[in-house]
């Protein structure tokens, strides 16, 4: 019997039945793995869907990345901080992905982002579609309740408002000679307010928290 299943996920591979098969199962091109996943082709293993990268993430074409990221210089880009000379660059990569693998719907989905891209950064009132914890947003209007739109290292990612209690940055105050901050955190959520923690320790004394009014 078992040799017999593996025939049928032969006769499903080469008839192109591969999309029929569970999450996370073999397949010969991005089009046979479901929403936010792609084709990953290992060297010692067999073809298998495997989830979609985030930003800052090793990529070989568009597909591998994310909805709302681009592959560019083999790295996952946020769509909005990628230059147009760059898309330029990524769009003829993905060209010679899909002669070398055939595979044409990878061509096809790039365009339909692309309306997504510029409507997010022309729209002055609120997305329909709310940004998560963790995704790519240009302001806090794009995330979700309780979260704000922060950088995060060369792009901005939804993160969420600080608790009571935790740890703050008080905006509006650097020092010119400190380095761009590439790691910000949200201000404190409503009802608090960011202030020096009292204690004795000059170390700890530096350290600011959100605080109640």
């Amino acid at each position: 019997m078992l040799l017999e299943a593996c025939r049928n996920v032969s006769r499903a591979s080469a008839f192109g039945f591969l999309h029929l098969l569970p999450a996370g199962s073999q397949c010969v091109s991005d089009k046979d793995c479901s929403t936010r996943k792609f084709c990953l082709k290992p060297r010692d293993e067999k073809p298998f869907c495997a989830t979609c990268r985030g930003p800052r993430r090793r990529c070989q074409r568009a597909a591998m990345c994310c909805p709302g990221t681009l592959c560019v210089n083999d790295v996952c880009t946020a769509a909005e901080e990628a230059a147009p000379g760059l898309e330029t660059g990524m769009h003829d990569q993905d060209d010679a992905d899909t002669q070398a693998t055939t595979e044409h719907p990878i061509q096809e989905n790039k365009p339909k982002r692309k309306p997504n891209v510029k409507k997010s950064q022309g729209s002055k009132g609120k997305s329909s579609i709310l940004r998560q914890e963790g995704e790519s947003c240009l302001r806090t209007f794009d995330c979700g309740p309780g979260l704000c739109c922060a950088r995060h290292f060369w792009t901005k990612i939804c993160k969420p408002v600080l608790l009571e209690g935790q740890v703050c940055s008080r905006r509006g105050r650097k020092d010119p000679a400190q380095a761009p901050e590439i790691f910000q955190r949200c201000d404190c959520g409503p009802g608090l307010a960011c202030r020096s923690q009292a204690a004795r320790n000059r170390q700890h004394a530096r350290l600011r928290l959100c605080q109640k009014v």
